[in-house]
């Protein structure tokens, strides 16, 4: 849960995925950047929330699975719009 003192921690991750959406937008012709390029985004999301986690001590299996979980579906989706899988 997103709260005002954990507000550095989100940072880090929503500066990544924006600056990722942006490099996605501008490489539109490009599909084997774009594809790349949602690999990077999901692994780093998913080391972002094992560290976030692990940070905070409360780093589970369950945990470190629903952000891998999360990872793949989110490539799943947006390689399924791009028509690379």
């Amino acid at each position: 849960m997103f709260t005002k003192k954990h507000w550095l921690h989100y940072l880090p991750l929503f500066v990544f995925l924006s600056i990722g959406f942006v490099i996605f937008w501008y490489f539109s012709y490009n599909r084997l950047v774009q594809f790349y390029l949602v690999l990077v985004a999901s692994i780093y999301y998913f080391c972002w929330g094992v560290v976030h986690h692990w940070i905070h001590k409360d780093l589970t299996l369950e945990v470190a699975i629903e952000y891998f979980a999360y990872a793949v579906f989110g490539v799943s989706v947006i390689l399924s719009i791009l028509n690379l899988v």
